[in-house]
């Protein structure tokens, strides 16, 4: 018989917990499984990547499945936060309402769905918190509400030894029921979406330039503010090359009314949200996650999959992915730190080639499967 998973996650908008739960999703032997995803709102850009087989299930609708009405819009938008806040009072009539099979597991994708994990009338279930990344410490949530509800899971996923530490460090004090394995990836699938043409191809036309792209949410965590400011500088001293950022975020305009101010609008491009990443990854000279905290981005190991040498802040969990000077190139949060990097990379064709060398050397065959024995030896 079939071991049932539920698995709960706020919406399906890109982000890097969509990301882990799709890979995950598209992993799973459905000889063995059988999945379900429970969505707060029903919306965002990788609704359609779920796998067409798996049951979804949400609590309120999203936005972008009505008919665009500025006055209806604020209406809409206080009758879904009532019925999401009548779903958290009582979970076990919204769960009879929608008419869901009884999980065997349920996982929370992200910290904003714990509470609910832990409310669930599925009494019987076995409970698992997924940690992502200390951006959850982020959360509203304190310290000590978020120790009292992953001490209520049965476990708690982290994605490497030093993500645990730090959020142990954080709360000061052991998450007992902690365990770590490594994020799945669907390394074949990856790769066969990176060929997809894009849109925005004139971008990468001039083979003049370097072009460094980066993929993330566009907030203060992400330091784009600071990335901005190393490429002004780095271009005032004729060091040419391009920056390209999927994503969106709070920080969206005033970004881009920094990138006007300074006047490089014809060199560092924010192009939005986009459905699929991994085209703009692939004609990349080179991939660059500045963040400006000590975590780790899904898209650094996903841009060494493409075979794109990486510049990352520096972390001791990106220090056992990225192989310091063998894949990339590991540096200080800084626009000194910024600067210093990117200037090695152009100018440094040695340094370059070496990294390209190591690049092809690598092989993700065996990746996909390792990790996916890891997760069915805890389900």
């Amino acid at each position: 018989m079939r071991k049932r998973i539920l698995f709960r996650i706020h919406s399906m908008e890109r982000g890097e917990r969509q990301n882990i739960l799709l890979s995950i999703l598209n992993s799973l032997d459905i000889k063995k499984y059988e999945p379900m995803v429970l969505l707060d709102i029903f919306q965002g850009e990788l609704l359609k990547a779920i796998p067409a087989h798996i049951p979804v299930f949400f609590i309120a609708k999203g936005e972008e499945f009505y008919k665009p009405n500025i006055g209806l819009r604020f209406f809409r938008g206080v009758l879904r936060r009532i019925r999401l806040s009548m779903y958290h009072h009582f979970p076990k009539w919204f769960m009879r309402k929608i008419n869901m099979l009884t999980p065997d597991i349920e996982i929370a994708m992200m910290d904003s769905v714990l509470e609910d994990l832990i409310k669930s009338p599925f009494k019987k279930s076995r409970k698992i918190n997924w940690f992502h990344s200390e951006k959850s410490l982020d959360s509203k949530m304190d310290g000590k509400q978020l120790l009292l509800l992953t001490h209520q899971c049965d476990m708690t996923i982290f994605i490497s030894h030093i993500t645990k530490s730090h959020v142990e460090r954080y709360l000061g004090t052991e998450v007992y029921n902690g365990i770590c394995i490594r994020n799945l990836y669907n390394v074949e699938e990856i790769k066969y979406r990176s060929l997809e043409p894009i849109g925005d191809d004139q971008l990468f036309l001039n083979q003049d330039h370097a072009i460094f792209v980066s993929v993330g949410s566009l907030d203060y965590q992400n330091g784009y503010n600071v990335l901005i400011e190393a490429h002004w500088e780095l271009m005032k001293e004729g060091i040419d090359h391009r920056i390209i950022v999927i994503g969106d975020g709070p920080d969206y305009s005033s970004l881009k009314k920094k990138i006007k101010s300074l006047g490089i609008e014809n060199s560092f491009h924010l192009l939005g949200n986009k459905e699929n990443p991994y085209p703009y990854i692939a004609k990349a000279t080179c991939y660059i996650q500045p963040l400006c905290y000590r975590a780790y981005s899904l898209c650094v190991e996903e841009a060494i999959i493409l075979g794109k040498p990486v510049i990352s802040t520096y972390d001791l969990a990106s220090k056992g992915r990225i192989f310091q000077d063998k894949t990339g190139l590991l540096i200080n949060f800084s626009k000194y730190g910024l600067k210093k990097g990117i200037k090695k990379f152009l100018l440094d064709t040695d340094f370059v080639t070496h990294l390209d060398k190591n690049l092809k050397s690598l092989d993700f065959t065996q990746y996909d499967e390792y990790a996916c024995e890891q997760l069915e030896g805890i389900l």
